[in-house]
C-alpha cells in the first residue's frame, strides 16, 4: 500500500489540506510568487512540531514548499528510525522566513523561505541547545542527520556550521554558527542574490 502524503497549503488568506502530488504546480509566472513586491501567498507554514522535529521559536515557520516539506519528510524518517526506536532527541528548528518574506531581523538572509536554522544534536538525546565542542554535543549524530536525512530530502547548496572536523564542500564556516547550523537550499527560479542573499 502506498502512503499518501497530505500537506497544508495557504494562498490568498485561505488555508486547505491537499494531496502532495497536486503541489507540483508553481505560480503562473514561473516562480513561487513570494518575491518582494509580488507576494501571492505561496509560502506554506510548517507546523510547530511534528514527527522528528520541533520549533524552538514561536515565529518564522514559513518557507517554500521544497524547504517545508523536505524538513517534514526528513523529520518523519528520522523519527521512524532513530527518535522513537533509539531515544534520540528530535531536531530543533528555529527561523525559516516570515509569512510574506523579506527582511527578518536579526538575520541577513531568511528572506525567501530557503534558509532554516537548526540546533545541533546532543549525545544524550536531550532536546536542548549545545555548542560545538561542548560536553553534550554529538558531532557524529549531527553529521548523520545531515548526510542521511537532510541530504535525502533537501537540495542543499550549503550549511553553515562551525565544526572544523566537518568542513567540506557542503559544510562551511560562517561567524556565529557554533550553536546551530544554517541550512540553505538552492533558490527557486527568479530568486536573485540581491533579493535572496546567501549569507547567514
Amino acid at each position: 500500500m502506498t502512503r499518501m502524503k497530505w500537506r497544508w497549503a495557504r494562498a490568498s488568506a485561505k488555508t486547505a489540506i491537499v494531496l502532495a502530488a497536486y503541489l507540483g504546480v508553481t505560480a503562473a509566472n514561473g516562480d513561487y510568487g513570494c518575491l518582494p513586491g509580488s507576494y501571492q501567498g505561496w509560502f506554506v507554514q510548517m507546523p510547530a512540531a511534528g514527527p522528528g522535529y520541533y520549533f524552538y521559536l514561536n515565529d518564522g515557520r514559513w518557507g517554500v514548499r521544497d524547504m517545508v516539506y523536505g524538513l517534514m519528510d526528513a523529520g518523519c524518517d528520522f523519527d521512524e528510525l532513530l527518535v522513537g526506536p533509539q531515544g534520540w532527541g528530535r531536531i530543533g528548528i528555529g527561523h525559516i522566513s516570515k509569512e510574506t518574506g523579506g527582511y527578518f531581523s536579526p538575520h541577513q538572509s531568511h528572506r525567501c523561505g530557503v534558509d532554516a536554522d537548526m540546533l545541533l544534536l546532543t549525545a544524550n538525546g536531550a532536546e536542548q541547545g549545545v555548542v560545538v565542542g561542548g560536553a553534550n554535543y554529538s558531532r557524529d549524530r549531527t553529521f548523520l542527520y545531515i548526510v542521511y536525512y537532510l541530504s535525502a530530502h533537501l537540495n542543499m547548496s550549503h550549511i553553515f556550521l562551525n565544526d572544523p572536523a566537518l568542513y567540506g564542500p557542503l559544510i562551511q564556516y560562517s561567524p556565529g554558527h557554533e550553536d546551530h547550523m544554517h541550512v540553505r537550499i538552492y533558490r527557486p527560479s527568479g530568486f536573485t542574490e540581491s533579493i535572496c542573499p546567501s549569507y547567514g
